[in-house]
């Protein structure tokens, strides 16, 4: 049973690593007409600075990748079980489909924002802003979900912008650094 966990926790590791290189290799480079096109000139135009907010988007809904990109691993998936053990294969499959998942969900309301109890949490705000940096500079922060990759690979940023004109009032900040940490709420309460 640990395999599982250890091998879901490789997949977190192994998922950052492959988001930020389809990020940035594969959806950000010409070559690949049909994803650049999808990425740069349709998703990063309907969201630049001043629309990055739409409560009414559904670009991500229609035309999600998710199920290509969960679809191309499993036969790696599948092959990783065959050749291990059954835990393992399991792990892989779970960890892979969980990343996606969670891919999506975070950019989707990232992006069309509700004011959900999720779109409160310290860490979405976090990814949120990083991503906000992503769509001022291609460069840096190509990672959704888990930033390692971009950390490991010095393509983090955590740069400071002014608060985007779209955000609604509960994302109205000015990058990472100014999302207050989530032990602030417990010390107003000690006060």
């Amino acid at each position: 049973m640990w395999y599982l966990a250890l091998t879901l926790l490789a997949m977190m590791v192994w998922g950052s690593f492959f988001e930020r290189w389809y990020h940035k290799d594969v959806m950000h480079n010409q070559a690949f007409k049909l994803a650049f096109d999808r990425h740069v000139r349709t998703h990063h135009k309907d969201t630049a600075p001043g629309h990055f907010y739409d409560p009414h988007d559904e670009y991500h809904v229609k035309e999600s990748a998710v199920p290509l990109m969960f679809l191309g691993h499993l036969p790696f998936c599948l092959l990783i079980g065959w050749l291990t053990n059954w835990w393992i294969g399991a792990g892989t499959i779970s960890g892979t489909l969980a990343y996606v998942l969670a891919y999506e969900f975070v950019h989707f309301n990232i992006h069309a924002p509700r004011k959900t109890w999720f779109q409160s949490m310290w860490l979405f705000k976090v990814l949120c802003e990083l991503h906000r940096i992503h769509h001022y500079d291609h460069r840096k922060n190509y990672n959704v979900v888990c930033p390692l990759a971009d950390w490991i690979c010095r393509s983090l940023s955590l740069r400071e912008l002014g608060v985007e004109t779209s955000a609604p009032p509960h994302l109205k900040l000015t990058g990472p650094r100014s999302v207050p940490p989530p032990w602030t709420w417990v010390m107003r309460f000690q006060r």
